[in-house]
């Protein structure tokens, strides 16, 4: 394999050369795969590697940083984030962006997106990483026209990268679907995940799943979790053991199967409602002043939008349940006529996250 490398290397520029020789050589030596299947708060197990690999010990690192990934407890360490990658073969051939001329085709679409920057079309803004660098670059991009690449620094412990955030509840369910990739997953470890921390930064524990594609094909990895007793920080997390781990187009959503099951004319001072039907009648008189809207939802959203059309028309927003119009326990002073009232509820406040539903009724 050697003497082809340097017939190669004499007789081709010197990136193609590299790449015909990274192809031959995983045609003759590359094993099969394999997929670990983790189970939730597992360590992931270090595999088996050859004798060049960079290997580490996930419950050593859990003793020293509090987590299996061995990632900073900080939101923003110390030390970490370098200004500049690893100037190496690898690092020059991948990004070449006019031999490599990869923009992705694919349109990555992710309403509710909790995750800033989520496919590197901004730099590395609103990333932070540990052991390693961080770049974007166009090779194997999946959702515009960029990806994150990061090399590890080849200290035999765990480097990779990672965004917090504050304000999901405990018992939420959480999705995370991220595209991810390595160069070589029959030699290193490399895994996408959450990791969950106290607000004093105590490790709790973690949902991963193993990334075993190899580049340039990237594999698209999904991850659920319900965030657990205690939890302040939820971490989205990429890391390896060494080499290269590249993703694109990471989706953290809230789920919402909230609904709206009716609207009421609600008597302000805690006196009966009123249910409204569709296309029902109602007289001005029976109501007096002391009435005004209020969806009936089920538990799981986060805030509701009201638009009203008609001879009194309006909007608002409201972030706490119950949901009214106008809002609050003010009173609605509908003057005569038809009314056709559409209620919007989110699992976000302010409206944000997903929609959860979506009800219109119209009356008079």
């Amino acid at each position: 394999m050697n003497a082809l490398y340097s017939l190669l290397s004499n007789t081709l520029p010197t990136k193609k050369a590299m790449l015909i020789g990274l192809i031959v050589s995983g045609i003759f030596s590359a094993p099969f795969l394999s997929a670990q299947v983790l189970e939730p708060g597992s360590v992931p197990a270090t595999r088996s590697k050859d004798a060049n690999a960079q290997t580490s010990s996930s419950t050593g690192i859990a003793s020293h940083h509090g987590s299996p990934s061995g990632s900073p407890t900080l939101i923003h360490p110390g030390g970490i984030n370098p200004a500049s990658p690893f100037d190496d073969p690898w690092s020059d051939f991948i990004n070449d962006k006019i031999q490599g001329n990869g923009v992705a085709e694919t349109y990555c679409d992710c309403p509710g997106n909790l995750i800033t920057n989520p496919s590197f079309e901004n730099g590395t803004t609103g990333w932070t990483w540990w052991n390693g660098t961080l770049q974007t670059g166009t090779y194997a991009a999946q959702c515009g026209t960029y990806s994150g690449q990061f090399q590890h620094s080849g200290n035999g412990s765990n480097g990779g990268y990672y965004q917090d955030l504050t304000g999901i509840g405990v018992g939420t369910t959480i999705s995370l679907t991220v595209f991810a990739g390595q160069h070589e997953p029959q030699n290193f470890n490399a895994y996408v995940g959450f990791e969950f921390y106290t607000s004093a930064w105590v490790y709790i524990s973690n949902e991963l799943a193993e990334v075993n594609s190899g580049l340039p094909g990237m594999g698209q990895y999904s991850v659920d979790a319900v965030v657990p007793s205690n939890a302040h920080y939820v971490r989205v997390i990429g890391y390896c053991n060494g080499n290269w781990l590249k993703t694109d187009g990471w989706c953290l959503t809230i789920p919402c199967n909230a609904a709206i099951t009716g609207l009421n004319f609600n008597e302000v001072n805690g006196g009966s409602d009123i249910s409204i039907t569709n296309g029902g009648s109602y007289n001005l008189s029976d109501l007096g002043s002391n009435y005004n809207l209020e969806a009936v939802v089920t538990a799981g959203s986060q805030s509701a939008e009201f638009t009203v059309t008609g001879p009194t028309s309006g909007s608002n927003t409201e972030n706490t349940e119950p949901y009214n119009h106008p809002g609050g326990n003010t009173p609605w002073s509908p003057a005569a006529g038809s009314y056709t009232v559409t209620v919007k509820i989110y699992s976000q406040d302010n409206l944000g996250g997903v929609q959860c539903d979506e009800f219109t009724i119209s009356f008079t």
